[in-house]
């Protein structure tokens, strides 16, 4: 399938790469070496926490777009790859969780000291990002912008920060400021 995918042949393939483990490694590498770079990229310590953090979830949103299968084999092939090359696709990925975390951390001091919680928290807004890949569709009835105020507002505020419900309930519920 890769050969074919990428116009080439298997021979082609195994001139660079000396078996399937290796051709795993760099595709799993090379996606979380982007990824940290898009969250460092994305990471505008100017900005105020909510509006940092809220760039943070639409970068790693955005870099999701055409990595279905890239982050399918993070999440299901990773244990095929020797030891040694797992801890380095980890550290990559745990780089990752601690600038979300430490962002999450500016917006809410409290989890600073905290990280019984902080990371319980981090984790969880992750599993938010890391599956909207299966049911969110661009043509569907939220934009992007719509799902990351969705996100923020629930992380940070619970049911009384989602943008939509505090439109519908008009005054009897206001959105935090």
């Amino acid at each position: 399938m890769l050969a074919a995918a990428s116009g080439g042949s298997k021979a082609w393939i195994y001139h660079y790469y000396p078996s399937k483990e290796a051709v795993l490694y760099d595709l799993l590498r090379t996606y979380t070496d982007d990824l940290l770079a898009v969250v460092h990229a994305a990471d505008d310590p100017t900005l105020a926490p909510r509006d940092r953090l809220r760039a943070l979830i639409a970068a790693i949103l955005c870099s999701y777009d055409d990595a279905q299968s890239r982050h399918a084999a993070i999440l299901n092939d990773l244990a095929r790859l020797p030891e040694a090359q797992r801890r380095e696709i980890r550290t990559a990925q745990r780089q990752v969780v601690d600038v979300v975390a430490a962002v999450l951390a500016a917006v809410d001091p409290r989890l600073a000291d905290r990280p019984d919680v902080r990371t319980p928290i981090t984790m969880s807004l992750f599993g938010m990002l890391n599956w909207h890949y299966r049911w969110f569709r661009p043509d569907g009835p939220m934009s992007r912008d719509d799902y990351v105020a969705m996100l923020v507002g629930l992380v940070l505020d619970g049911l009384d920060g989602v943008p939509a419900l505090a439109e519908r309930a008009g005054d009897d519920v206001a959105a935090p400021a």
